[in-house]
């Protein structure tokens, strides 16, 4: 969820020990000043990785295994540019639209209502502009998933809203605890 690398030690000069420089490591570093200064986004985005390990420690999506059947796959829609999936105990929803809001129903890929959201990158606290993400159960029929998510009883279909250019995280209640 967040760029992995240069985050907080962006470089503020690169030279790398050569002949030329005296084999000086002086213009070869990282800044890693830049999160403490509150002025800039740094400070937010340490923030947002602060709540993604906290939440990633409850819920332990690196670890776990992907779930079985539906929910054993990444989705993807080419033409409104989102992605979820399910990992733990935890629904990811990315939408990569510029400009456009998510507003969908989706397969829960095998996880129990009822979800909330646990982390957005969308959050104030993170940099972000505070739109809302919600996810809500909807009821599943033939009609609503197009045939192509048969009905079954881990398989329902929640309804998402995800802003633009936002990343979110949702769970049950209790597994954040």
């Amino acid at each position: 969820l967040n760029f992995i690398g240069n985050e907080f030690g962006h470089p503020e000069w690169i030279d790398m020990p050569c002949e030329r420089n005296g084999q000086s490591f002086d213009k070869a570093r990282r800044r890693w000043d830049l999160a403490d200064d509150s002025r800039l986004l740094f400070a937010d985005l340490l923030e947002f990785d602060r709540a993604m390990l906290h939440a990633e420690r409850a819920l332990l999506w690196l670890t776990a295994t992907a779930p079985r059947g539906l929910g054993s796959q990444v989705r993807w829609c080419e033409a409104r540019q989102f992605l979820w999936f399910a990992r733990a105990e935890a629904l990811f929803v990315f939408n990569f639209h510029p400009e456009q809001q998510l507003d969908a129903d989706i397969a829960s890929c095998g996880l129990c209502a009822p979800l909330q959201l646990a982390l957005s990158s969308d959050l104030v606290a993170y940099g972000g502009l505070g739109r809302a993400a919600m996810a809500t159960h909807a009821p599943i029929t033939a009609a609503t998933c197009g045939g192509s998510c048969p009905p079954t009883d881990t398989e329902i279909l929640l309804h998402v809203v995800v802003p633009p250019s936002t990343g979110c995280v949702f769970c049950r209640p209790q597994a954040l605890n």
